[in-house]
């Protein structure tokens, strides 16, 4: 049976964050400005796979159970991974 209710832990969000740091410096994106920009787990959401805080730190919160992906998942579809969703906020930074 597919695993449709998997919790995003410490170690995969880690694991997430080195992939996009070396991604977005392979392209030549990676300034200071997103190097300091943190992403941290938050404990639930039930319809967004992340978010950042524009206009503020710009930080990125990616829940630990995510509604959204549940239900992505129960009906077959891939969804996003967090690192997609890292990468793809980072880039949104103003």
């Amino acid at each position: 049976m597919k695993k449709i209710l998997a919790a995003i832990t410490e170690d995969s969000l880690d694991r997430a964050k080195r992939h996009v740091a070396r991604e977005l410096e392979d392209h030549g994106f990676w300034t200071d400005r997103v190097q300091q920009t943190d992403a941290y787990l938050t404990p639930l959401s039930i319809t967004a796979y992340g978010w950042q805080y524009y206009r503020g730190s710009g930080d990125i919160a990616i829940p630990r159970v995510n509604g959204h992906r549940m239900l992505t998942k129960s009906l077959g579809f891939p969804g996003h991974t967090h690192s997609e969703m890292c990468c793809a906020m980072s880039m949104g930074m103003p």
